[in-house]
């Protein structure tokens, strides 16, 4: 009787963090960064819990990086926002872990390709399209060097698209691209120097507004993309 119990208060103890947690959760989503949402004793209060089981709570969103808590003097519950690598990490070591193969990624993103265009076609940030224009013609002396490009390259235009979804998603599939593409394999020869070539066209079709050409340059550089993804994959593809 004392172990069934024992049991119940502990399946008990963690309803109450689990609860905790999503209350707490939902208030830092929704508040401003570095907010103050009170004192270990006046926010167990106020959410009408114990202190350990806030701690406990509160080390779930510390882990979550949407709570920053502070001991000592001007101690406290403070709201931070989480870095994009935390949330890239965590689903590109999900997918890796459950083997998913870069090319599922690879479908997933070739399908949000024209929203990644069309978005960068319609910024006007001068800055964003300055960086972008140093792409031109940038030729990589590498497989490694010419992958790193490539995720720059797609993290800016995801940047300039202003979609983070969109951002979050591209980024993943660098993550889980890393872990399987063998970027030390020579690439074909000439294989790279149309990709440059067609990233270059891609760039000035964005730069002059040409969402049309942009889209059309992008899908031709997806079916080279696709090939050399195939050729440097060392992990098998699903059957």
């Amino acid at each position: 009787m004392t172990g069934a119990l024992s049991k119940i208060a502990s399946i008990s103890t963690e309803s109450a963090v689990t609860r905790a947690a999503d209350v707490l959760r939902r208030i830092a989503i929704t508040a401003r960064d570095d907010a103050f949402l009170g004192s270990e004793e006046a926010l167990a209060e106020k959410l009408g819990v114990s202190a350990p089981t806030l701690r406990q709570a509160g080390r779930i969103l510390e882990f979550e990086e949407l709570l920053r808590i502070k001991r000592g003097i001007a101690g406290g519950y403070y709201v931070r926002r989480p870095s994009i690598d935390v949330a890239v990490a965590t689903a590109g070591a999900y997918l890796a872990a459950h083997g998913v193969h870069v090319r599922h990624s690879f479908e997933v993103t070739r399908s949000l390709s024209d929203l990644l265009h069309r978005g960068a076609t319609l910024c006007r940030d001068e800055a964003m399209r300055a960086e972008l224009a140093t792409y031109l013609d940038r030729s990589p002396q590498s497989h490694a060097e010419g992958w790193e490009q490539e995720q720059a390259f797609g993290d800016l235009l995801a940047r300039m698209s202003g979609n983070e979804v969109l951002r979050l998603m591209l980024l993943i599939f660098n993550y889980s691209g890393n872990a399987v593409l063998d970027v030390d394999m020579p690439v074909k020869p000439g294989r790279a120097e149309t990709f440059v070539r067609l990233r270059s066209d891609l760039i000035r079709a964005i730069l002059a507004g040409d969402y049309e050409l942009a889209s059309s340059i992008g899908q031709e550089r997806l079916a080279v993309m696709r090939r050399i993804i195939e050729s440097g994959t060392t992990a098998a593809p699903p059957a």
